[in-house]
């Protein structure tokens, strides 16, 4: 019904784009993202190239109008994805553009291009990217850049790039590749911000993998954190399709690999840590889980 009621209204989307309020540019994107699926094939790769072209990093470009291209660009690129359409060049030219932002540009259109990585993330495994006359996974290239990203002191960055590691990771199927992202979220078990803990928890959540919302729900409704759609400890998460369980199960050998690292990390160095910081984050981490995961397994046996 959305996605029909504004297939028609793409230039209005697309001028809002600009708009002042960041907010409003970060609306219109997601909507932009619904109404595409509407749009016939030929039509929605075009809106997709149109978007790229101007993300181009000679293009001159207002502030505003190139945080609403990055914004949508992700929502784009992940409907075409989920109605199969996409050809995997756009994908990789989609990509190199976007890991191209998070090199060059700020804390603030670096973690929005993060945030656009995590939605493409949500429908696909991302494509490695060339380096060098090499072939390299997009945290692996990333790596140094997002640990510079995270140790400033831009809050709202912070929070936006660790849920985007969470979503990077929802398809991964390489350990190797999940251990990046657990790292990266893991350096920031010292903070004393409330918000980037529970940012941590969240990405930690994604990564140990079955949290009770679906990417159609993160992609094409009003959805903002996990805390705000489900809470296992108050008895009012959903529970999953088992569906959603079978598209999980190609990769469960890096995701119970992962799931591992992540109790040994919580049990073995942070939860009984001398450093009162340390203690804190294991303790919201692992809450975290029990809140979006508290059904699996797993998490049922670290229970009393």
């Amino acid at each position: 019904l959305v996605s029909s009621r504004y297939a028609n209204r793409l230039h209005w989307l697309r001028t809002l784009l600009s708009h002042v309020d960041s907010d409003a540019r970060e609306s219109a994107a997601r909507l932009l993202g619904i109404a595409s699926s509407a749009l016939s094939s030929s039509a929605a790769l075009n809106l997709l190239s149109e978007l790229t072209s101007a993300l181009d990093p000679n293009h001159p470009s207002r502030f505003e109008i190139y945080h609403g291209l990055l914004c949508a660009t992700g929502y784009v690129t992940a409907c075409c994805l989920k109605e199969s359409y996409i050809p995997e060049e756009l994908v990789q030219k989609v990509v190199d553009i976007l890991v191209k932002v998070v090199e060059s540009e700020g804390s603030t259109l670096a973690s929005l291009a993060m945030e656009s990585l995590g939605h493409i993330g949500l429908r696909c495994v991302l494509p490695s990217i060339s380096r060098n006359s090499s072939a390299a996974g997009v945290l692996t290239v990333l790596h140094e850049r997002l640990t510079k990203l995270l140790s400033e002191n831009d809050t709202k960055a912070i929070q936006k790039i660790l849920v985007s590691l969470g979503h990077i990771s929802w398809n991964e199927l390489s350990f190797s590749h999940l251990k990046i992202a657990l790292d990266l979220i893991f350096s920031l078990a010292r903070s004393k911000v409330e918000d980037v803990l529970f940012a941590s928890g969240e990405a930690l959540s994604f990564i140990w993998g079955e949290v009770p919302v679906t990417a159609d729900v993160i992609l094409e409704t009003n959805f903002v954190s996990l805390s705000q759609a489900t809470n296992f400890l108050t008895g009012d998460a959903p529970l999953l399709d088992s569906r959603n369980f079978g598209k999980r199960s190609s990769c469960e050998e890096a995701r119970t690999t992962a799931q591992d690292e992540i109790i040994n990390k919580l049990f073995d160095t942070l939860i009984y840590s001398s450093r009162k910081e340390e203690r804190c984050a294991g303790t919201v981490c692992l809450v975290s889980l029990t809140m979006y995961c508290g059904r699996h397994p797993k998490i049922l046996e670290l229970l009393p």
